[in-house]
């Protein structure tokens, strides 16, 4: 599908593939919009909200996901949007897992990946980021050279846990969580902020009795396109608005026929005639297409300019903050372009008096 700016708003669905409808090209308007002028027409409508589970103690009333519609803005950019959300928020995660001692059966490398990996309750908005150099050499092995966590860019946690024997149990196996994550503030750390494991039961190890771990852990702001444990996001992904069109009345068993061919509640039945009354729940499976009597009746399509986003965070900030903080990268992305292009533009001058 072609997303260039004068491409069709709507586009039909066919069996196999995605034709635009050349009545809604309208290109002479869309040449004397401005980008400006359509930004500013830009609408963003929540749809939808889904809180953490009482279970998650630690989010307990907070966002886990948000639904949203963005509506007026070309597809290249609701992708720019979500690609951001997903590998350019930063986000605080272990970065540095200093083993000093693991008698378990899990092996080091293993046991490191998995605490990396568990999503940290912190605002990487109070953190700067810091360089390779400034931190631990993943080739240290002396604690001497460990190079400690800081106030303004780190956050320092200590996972000690010693096997115990369980009374009145035939199972000596322990398993250890999240909970065992212990935060150790530096500085003034704990007058300005609250640091936890997002989620207090998640599986680390399962240990017998005397066997040890001791790991000391630095964690670091980073970008998920260094690594997918930086990412803020579970899922961050839209759709477009489905378009459904009956070019005349279908009734009867018909209409009975049809209503199952879509997902539920996107069309029913009214006065004996089938009805589209929700197209956005419809998965748009294309099934009408296997039905020959159907396919010159039903007109399956897309609405280029209405994006059905849903994020889905992590934990660590809400989805509401997530898509905010997209929006300023990409508008430091923006001045950094235009930066460039004045750039360019004045040495051109220069190059041409020079001439």
């Amino acid at each position: 599908m072609n997303v260039n700016n004068l491409s069709a708003r709507y586009v039909d669905v066919k069996d196999e593939y995605t034709t635009p409808r050349i009545g809604s090209l309208n290109i002479k308007e869309q040449r004397e919009l401005t980008l400006k002028e359509k930004i500013a027409q830009t609408e963003i409508v929540i749809t939808a909200t889904t809180e953490f589970p009482s279970a998650c103690v630690n989010l307990n009333g907070e966002l886990e996901k948000v639904e949203f519609d963005i509506r007026g803005i070309d597809p290249s950019m609701s992708n720019t949007l979500r690609r951001i959300m997903i590998a350019e928020v930063p986000q605080m995660a272990f970065d540095r897992v200093l083993i000093f001692n693991n008698t378990t059966l899990i092996q080091d490398e293993v046991l490191a990946h998995r605490l990396g990996l568990i999503p940290i309750k912190a605002d990487f908005r109070q953190f700067k980021s810091r360089t390779e150099k400034d931190m631990t050499s993943i080739d240290c092995t002396k604690a001497a050279h460990v190079k400690g966590a800081k106030e303004d860019d780190s956050l320092l946690f200590h996972f000690k846990v010693i096997g115990k024997h369980q009374k009145n149990s035939t199972n000596h196996v322990q398993i250890v969580e999240s909970s065992e994550l212990k935060w150790s503030p530096v500085g003034n750390q704990k007058e300005t902020m609250n640091v936890m494991p997002c989620f207090h039961d998640i599986t680390i190890a399962k240990i017998k009795p005397k066997q040890f771990i001791d790991i000391e852990l630095h964690a670091f702001r980073g970008i998920g396109r260094d690594h997918a444990k930086f990412s803020p996001v579970c899922t961050a992904f839209y759709r477009l608005l489905p378009t459904i069109e009956f070019t005349e009345p279908i009734r009867g068993d018909d209409a009975v026929e049809v209503k199952s061919m879509f997902s539920p509640g996107t069309v029913e039945i009214i006065n004996d005639e089938a009805k589209v009354v929700n197209v956005r729940v419809d998965a748009n499976s294309r099934e009408v297409f296997r039905h020959k009597k159907y396919r010159d009746i039903v007109k399956l399509g897309r609405d280029r300019e209405v994006a059905l986003f849903s994020v889905e965070t992590v934990g660590a900030l809400s989805p509401c903050i997530i898509f905010k903080e997209s929006c300023k990268v990409l508008m430091n992305k923006c001045d950094v372009f235009l930066e460039e292009l004045t750039r360019t533009q004045n040495d051109v001058k220069d190059e041409m008096k020079k001439e």
